[in-house]
């Protein structure tokens, strides 16, 4: 697994690639919401066929690192 962490506005903050599969990962907080510009990355990143996810909690990035490894 490589991981990137840009520093571009509406960007994740973390992008992971393993073989053909691209994960894009915003970290919030419980409250925390995407920007009108986060929303429309997602939008983008997941129509060319990557995967996007908004991370809250420890255990939520545990299970995804997890689904990687497989």
């Amino acid at each position: 697994l490589k991981t990137v962490i840009p520093a571009f506005p509406a960007h994740p903050d973390i992008i992971g690639v393993k073989s053909v599969r691209v994960i894009f990962l915003e970290i919030k907080s419980e409250r925390g919401r995407s920007s009108p510009e986060q929303n429309a990355f997602k939008i983008l990143v997941e129509t060319q066929g990557c995967e996007y996810h908004i991370i809250r909690s420890v255990e939520a990035i545990q299970a995804l690192l997890d689904s990687v490894k497989e």
